[in-house]
């Protein structure tokens, strides 16, 4: 896991990866997460604010601080034979530690910040889980809005019948 601090950082872990996966040095689809994606695994919202609207920011550096979630947490996978992890992760870190602004991690370091590491790990492995179900705690009314709307769209919709 690598995590960055600052809204900004975005362009630069895209940056920085984009390289790393067109050489196929990061041979997996990367994740990157906000905090608020990865709070959502595992953080009932209501503990940081109970309000309807936007998350104000003091209340997203708080679930940071408390967490120990960044601004903005990158997942990716390394494969291979040993020699050739150890190969490929000295690329990363090296790219990822130019700027001095990534925090790099991995195994309990990076599980003990945020709680998301394990389970991507998992994920990354090819088991299945159902740990971001956790994100219904933040948006579940969304979700169960968008049934009745699609319903009625679905409805409106005229019927074609074939000939």
């Amino acid at each position: 896991m690598i995590q960055y601090q600052d809204p900004e950082d975005i362009a630069e872990i895209v940056d920085v990866l984009r390289p790393l996966r067109i050489s196929q040095i990061i041979p997996n689809a990367v994740v990157i997460v906000h905090t608020l994606w990865d709070a959502g695994t595992h953080v009932v919202r209501k503990s940081y604010y109970d309000g309807k609207d936007s998350i104000p920011r003091e209340a997203i550096e708080r679930i940071k601080q408390d967490e120990g979630i960044g601004e903005w947490n990158v997942y990716a996978a390394l494969y291979g034979t040993p020699e050739q992890i150890e190969v490929n992760w000295k690329i990363v870190e090296q790219a990822f530690g130019a700027s001095g602004k990534a925090k790099i991690m991995y195994g309990d370091e990076a599980e003990q910040r945020g709680g998301g590491f394990e389970y991507r790990a998992a994920l990354m492995k090819g088991d299945m889980n159902l740990q971001e179900f956790g994100l219904y705690n933040w948006r579940g009314a969304a979700v169960l809005c968008g049934l009745p709307r699609y319903l009625k769209l679905r409805a409106a919709r005229p019927r074609i019948r074939p000939n």
